[in-house]
């Protein structure tokens, strides 16, 4: 599982300009982080409201994972 963890971080594949492209935000706006304790990535996507406000369509970001389903990690 490590060495999964590490070829995918160590891959220069998932970049906030990826994420920028996928989401439709600039990537100025995106931010990055590898999490090596935990073995995991998060990017962070500024929300257009405070989460839980009317208009908030996704309040836990659970929804957001679809665009991801297509990045191929060599």
């Amino acid at each position: 599982m490590r060495a999964n963890y590490r070829r995918v971080r160590d891959s220069g594949v998932l970049t906030c300009e990826l994420f920028a492209q996928l989401y439709g935000w600039p990537a100025r706006r995106m931010r990055f982080f590898a999490c090596d304790n935990t073995l995991a990535f998060k990017f962070s996507i500024p929300r257009p409201v405070f989460q839980g406000e009317p208009g908030d369509d996704d309040l836990h970001g659970g929804q957001q994972f679809a665009p991801l389903l297509d990045i191929a990690v060599p």
